[in-house]
């Protein structure tokens, strides 16, 4: 609840340096969710959208977050990792993180947003678990989102089938 409550926090601050200080700077509190949206589309190797994959053909994971407004806005990250993609199976288990095992720098990161600017984060999976094993044919969902994600930065939930 803590670092909910910093990291909200943060984005409020970036908030309110882009967009002025509002009579009650509480109000901005989960307006990024508001403020942006997110998005997730799942590519085959053509480049096509698809949601069927074969077994062990590469999943390109793309994340669109588009800041909505008419004004610029600044998110600001509690560290330098600006994106994570999820993948989890028929039973909500998470199978692969992006960012399972990276390291990244501690530094508060601001992303600026032009007016209704999209900006869009891409990862190629192999089709391997977080333990470097290939997952099984099945059925899956995946999920894209900004690490300040307590405020409602994730995209919803695609599925998808490994044949």
């Amino acid at each position: 609840m803590q670092r909910t409550r910093f990291i909200q926090g943060l984005v409020v601050i970036g908030l309110i340096s882009t967009l002025g200080c509002p009579e009650d700077a509480e109000s901005l509190l989960g307006a990024p969710a508001n403020l942006f949206s997110t998005s997730l589309v799942l590519l085959d190797g053509s480049g096509g959208v698809a949601s069927t994959f074969g077994r062990g053909e590469p999943i390109t994971l793309r994340l669109e977050l588009t800041n909505r407004m008419s004004s610029t806005a600044v998110l600001t990250f509690p560290t330098g990792q600006l994106f994570d993609f999820v993948v989890l199976d028929s039973a909500d288990t998470e199978v692969w993180r992006w960012s399972h095992g990276r390291v990244f720098t501690t530094v508060v990161t601001p992303l600026e947003f032009a007016p209704n600017e999209t900006r869009t984060f891409t990862v190629v999976w192999s089709q391997d678990d977080n333990t470097a094993k290939p997952v099984d044919p099945g059925s899956y969902h995946a999920y894209g989102l900004a690490p300040v994600s307590e405020v409602g930065l994730t995209s919803d939930r695609v599925p998808f089938k490994i044949e």
